[in-house]
């Protein structure tokens, strides 16, 4: 049995960041908003729906001939040089999106700490973004070891919302937010090793592998800052990023594409499993036809 090793930590701690993020810090604003009955209904869906599914894309990653590879190499392996340049276009804006949606949240919620908890005057935001986003890329770039082995009108993540509400319980609103920035914080880091796959990926087909790794590395990592500083200081809603553009196509990667590929590899077969892969399957064109009458 292989040694576990930095790789499958790298990859542990990227489905953890991706798995429980968004979830936990935003969306339960907007299920609060339809009632009691959404948020019961999610309570119960949201353990399999999350395990079911990462589970079946762990197998897809694994089922590789070298268990080192990343799924952008894995996809290539499987669908071909065209398949594999559409899954690396699929796993990057999927993942890339909710990268942003941290880099909003955490500024955002810096802020809200300044003005809320510390009553001090609103911090210049774009300098807090670029001071936020930069430190966030700085520890993930040149402290990768270090991490690895360590949603509505305010557009806030839910603890701070709770902290604001509840000023006159000092504790909690001192705390709530600090909470919610390492939580964040954390999920920024898992997104952005999987996002730098995708780009790094892009990258290699774009300079027909002429350009090295470490090149590959820092252009995607100005590039993440770049962006990701843009998008925190202009401030845009961060449920209609997790809902119109990360949503679709995550549900395509984690829903369809796995279970595609263990009926038809058959390497992959031993992981078919009738009711499992139907309720993966059913939940999987549910969130896609959502999407879609939303667009439409």
């Amino acid at each position: 049995m292989a040694k576990w090793n930095k790789a499958d930590t790298m990859w542990m701690l990227s489905l953890y960041g991706t798995a429980i993020g968004a979830g936990v810090l935003f969306l339960p604003i907007n299920a609060g908003m339809g009632g009691l009955i959404p948020l019961i209904v999610m309570l119960v869906l949201a353990f399999p729906l999350t395990f079911l599914t990462h589970r079946a894309l762990c197998h897809f990653v694994l089922g590789g001939s070298d268990k080192s590879d990343d799924i952008t190499i894995v996809g290539e392996n499987y669908f071909g040089k065209f398949g594999g340049v559409l899954l690396t276009l699929l796993y990057f804006f999927a993942i890339f999106p909710i990268l942003l949606v941290y880099s909003v949240g955490i500024t955002n919620n810096i802020s809200s700490f300044f003005v809320n908890q510390l009553g001090l005057a609103e911090p210049n935001r774009l300098l807090l973004s670029f001071f936020a986003v930069g430190i966030l890329m700085f520890v993930v770039s040149f402290g990768e070891e270090v991490v690895v082995k360590g949603a509505k009108e305010q557009n806030l993540p839910i603890l701070s919302y709770l902290a604001n509400h509840f000023k006159d319980m000092k504790t909690f609103a001192l705390v709530a937010p600090v909470i919610a920035f390492v939580a964040m914080g954390k999920s920024f880091f898992g997104h952005y090793l999987g996002a730098r796959e995708g780009l790094n990926r892009i990258l290699f087909y774009a300079t027909k592998q002429k350009i090295s790794p470490s090149n590959a590395n820092k252009t995607t990592a100005l590039l993440t800052f770049l962006v990701a500083w843009c998008v925190a200081y202009k401030n845009p809603s961060v449920l209609e990023i997790i809902e119109n553009i990360g949503g679709p196509i995550l549900a395509i990667i984690l829903y369809l594409m796995p279970l595609y590929a263990i009926y038809k590899f058959p390497q992959l077969h031993k992981y078919k499993n009738l009711w499992q892969n139907l309720f993966i399957l059913c939940f999987g064109l549910i969130t896609i036809s959502t999407a879609i009458y939303k667009l439409f």
